[in-house]
């Protein structure tokens, strides 16, 4: 479980509490990128599917990533 806490710790600005472990959690990194994923899919599907608007799903989207996770790599999506 310090595994799943510590990579929610690095890759989220989700509170979790004390860490108590060295390492990153680079174990869990594809169970906290799955929920990260998630949180961005909810919008996309809420607002592009009944709605029609894609463009405006892409954006609540990539907001609420940037939310979930501080705009962490979202220089990435930029260039």
């Amino acid at each position: 479980m310090s595994t799943v806490r510590g990579a929610i710790t690095l890759l989220t600005r989700i509170p979790v509490g004390v860490v108590l472990t060295d390492g990153p959690g680079a174990a869990a990194f594809g169970l906290v990128g799955g929920f990260v994923g998630l949180v961005g899919a909810v919008p996309l599907v809420v607002l592009a599917g009944p709605l029609a608007e894609p463009w405006l799903g892409a954006i609540a989207a990539i907001a609420a990533i940037a939310v979930v996770t501080g705009a962490m790599h979202l220089d990435g999506l930029a260039d």
